[in-house]
């Protein structure tokens, strides 16, 4: 895209020139240096006889400048400037004999030639200054209509520009909010909670924004992004504050925009609302936007705002429901493993057993990758790797849990295996995982660890 690089800048018009008696100062002050001079000259050189004998006269000179220079006023000045300088005190005497009418012209003969000079020279001066004066008014003009024109080029260029961003950015909005809709479309909890920011930056784009959880009758903040240290933003509102009552009570959407919400949102933000689900009507939490882009605080931000509420809320709601069901659960179909929440059981079950009828038990644990934090669909890919390693390398009795505890992500229960052969199916379930990620071009560590749970006496 073509920009202007630089603005047109009107031509600098002509200060105006002093005047003394309408006559321009500059002209007289010519006028009076040159017949100084000149008489100065004649004087000393020509015994005062005002150049008699010279031919052409030198008054011709100040004459014709000045008619070229400043025009016909001054020029005929400049004419009687010098009719003055060659006849005052200075008149030629009639030469006996001589006639009157050619006494007078032989003594007027270059005043009058001067004035004539001067007139159309300073006529001829006059219409060029008229015609350059109308070039000048009509350049004027053609620069202000090219301004003109390139102030309409200029803003037709910038909203074309806001036309492109505007669809560009619907387009990036779209892809967005699709990819952040993705992330809090999980089944846990905590990984509803991960994707919630990339959802509220695509929909909203707030500076600073938080997430309130709902635990019992207080409203306790569960992550917030764009805080920095000198905010003094409250972290949790039991329920006997004003946000507490009109969100969770009262299920209030609160913009700041209206006086009676600013009055409840106080300093702590510009909008907030409830996290409620949509398909219960369970209040999990509250969303609140502390600071928020002056164009993005309008009517269609808002209801956004409310859209968003609720689509949050009824995902975490849907997370607990699905976690509660989980309990009640042994076998994760999503990990193909049994639960971790069915482990403790078993392994107290076993090892009861065990002590009771005297066989080894020993438990292996895994962990695939390092301490840093997982994405979650990795994760779910990791155990599925270790599921379909463990079904190729161990005993259709060994139990394979998805444990995520103590650091651990899963974990094998193998009774009737010591140690030594614990350390043996260790090797060749490791060996398996291995495989496994190679296959799937991941470079990851596999850290593992054998316990003993009741050992033969």
């Amino acid at each position: 895209m073509t920009t202007l690089a630089a603005e047109t800048v009107p031509p600098p018009r002509p200060a105006a020139a002093r005047r003394i008696f309408g006559l321009r100062a500059s002209a007289l002050a010519e006028l009076a240096v040159f017949f100084a001079v000149a008489l100065a000259i004649d004087w000393l050189f020509f015994a005062g006889a005002r150049f008699a004998g010279v031919t052409p006269h030198p008054f011709w000179a100040i004459v014709v400048l000045v008619s070229v220079q400043y025009g016909v006023t001054e020029g005929l000045v400049a004419a009687a400037c010098a009719s003055a300088a060659l006849l005052l005190f200075s008149v030629p005497s009639a030469a006996l004999g001589e006639d009157l009418h050619l006494w007078l012209m032989r003594v007027l003969r270059e005043p009058v030639l001067w004035f004539a000079a001067s007139l159309v020279i300073g006529e001829l001066q006059q219409r060029q200054r008229r015609e350059r004066g109308s070039l000048r008014l009509q350049l004027r003009e053609s620069e202000e209509r090219e301004r003109t024109v390139a102030d309409a080029y200029r803003r037709l260029e910038r909203l074309k520009e806001t036309l492109e961003a505007r669809v560009a950015g619907q387009l990036r909005t779209v892809f967005s909010t699709y990819a952040a809709a993705r992330a809090i479309e999980k089944l846990g909890t905590s990984e509803v909670l991960i994707g919630i920011g990339e959802l509220v930056r695509s929909i909203l784009n707030p500076t600073k924004f938080s997430v309130f959880l709902l635990k019992g009758e207080r409203l306790e903040m569960s992550s917030s992004e764009g805080w920095v240290g000198e905010d003094r933003f409250d972290i949790d509102f039991d329920a006997a504050s004003p946000l507490f009552q009109a969100v969770v009570s009262r299920r209030q959407s609160l913009a700041a925009v209206r006086p009676a919400d600013a009055h409840i949102l106080g300093d702590q933000g510009v909008l907030a609302g409830p996290l409620a689900s949509v398909d219960t009507g369970e209040i999990v939490g509250m969303l609140k936007i502390e600071q928020l882009g002056f164009l993005d605080f309008g009517p269609l931000g808002i209801q956004n705002f409310r859209i968003l509420c609720e689509w949050i809320g009824t995902a975490l709601a849907n997370a607990r429901r699905f976690e509660e069901s989980k309990h009640a659960t042994y076998f994760d179909p999503l990990r193909n493993l049994l639960s971790a929440n069915f482990f403790e059981q078993q392994r107290e079950i076993i090892a009861k057993l065990a002590a009771r009828v005297n066989f080894n038990v020993t438990v292996i644990y895994l962990r695939v990758g390092g301490t840093e934090e997982i994405d979650p669909d990795q994760r779910i890919a990791y155990a599925r790797m270790v599921a379909s390693a463990s079904n190729l390398v161990l005993r259709t009795t060994d139990l394979r849990f998805d444990y995520r505890q103590s650091g651990w992500d899963f974990a094998v229960v193998l009774p009737g295996t010591d140690l030594k052969g614990a350390t043996l199916a260790l090797g060749k379930l490791v060996a398996a995982v291995k495989q496994q990620l190679d296959a799937a071009n991941l470079d990851v560590p596999v850290t593992h660890l054998v316990e003993s749970i009741h050992q033969c006496r």
